[in-house]
């Protein structure tokens, strides 16, 4: 949300994943931001948490759990199709670490700036792999008070409660939480949405 602040990032843009870039007949050049925010990328990713899988491999064997996830193939048309995978997760945090480093900038010390500080959330550890991009889908470690800021945050729209600094673009809180169709109401942008009379099983 913040690199859509800065007018760095746009959600409805192809996905910059160098690897499905290389050969102009990709399928997965189709894929765009919007389609990793909403689980919906089309990748042929499982999301089971005992070896060997794909996630124990991603975040455990790889250096770079993004890479391990951009060298999968397409399963389904883009957007098609919601699948819960911290695999999407994880090559957003590359894309956000890309372009945190073309700006000259680290990125665990730029989320800390712009988001982790102004809320308080002093306790906050955000774990990198190998390759030093965050491993946003699995390592980032704060106390449930620190929690409750960032949950504080999108209650007030994107809009700091107490100084009413604006740390995400205006809109970026409703987007977030709006319905991804394919999940039949349980999921949004990274957000679980807690909807179950959405939801026909009930989940």
């Amino acid at each position: 949300g913040i690199l859509v602040r800065e007018g760095k990032l746009l959600p409805e843009q192809p996905a910059p994943v160098p690897e499905w870039h290389e050969k102009p007949d990709d399928p997965r050049a189709s894929i765009t931001v919007e389609h990793l925010l909403r689980m919906s990328p089309g990748i042929q990713f499982e999301e089971k948490y005992y070896p060997p899988s794909h996630v124990t491999d991603m975040l455990f064997r790889s250096p770079s759990a993004a890479a391990y996830v951009a060298q999968l193939p397409l399963e389904g048309e883009p957007g098609s199709v919601w699948y819960y995978s911290s695999g999407s997760t994880n090559l957003l945090a590359r894309i956000f670490g890309d372009m945190v480093r073309e700006m000259g900038e680290d990125p665990v010390t730029f989320a800390h700036r712009e988001l982790f500080a102004p809320l308080g959330m002093w306790s906050m550890v955000a774990e990198v792999d190998a390759h030093g991009d965050l491993v946003s889908s699995s390592f980032g470690h704060a106390t449930a008070r620190d929690w409750a800021r960032f949950g504080l945050l999108y209650l007030h729209g994107g809009v700091h409660w107490q100084t009413g600094q604006c740390i995400l673009p205006e809109g970026w809180a409703g987007h977030d939480c709006r319905l991804t169709p394919a999940s039949r109401g349980r999921y949004g942008a990274q957000w679980w949405l807690n909807n179950p009379t959405n939801d026909p099983d009930g989940v």
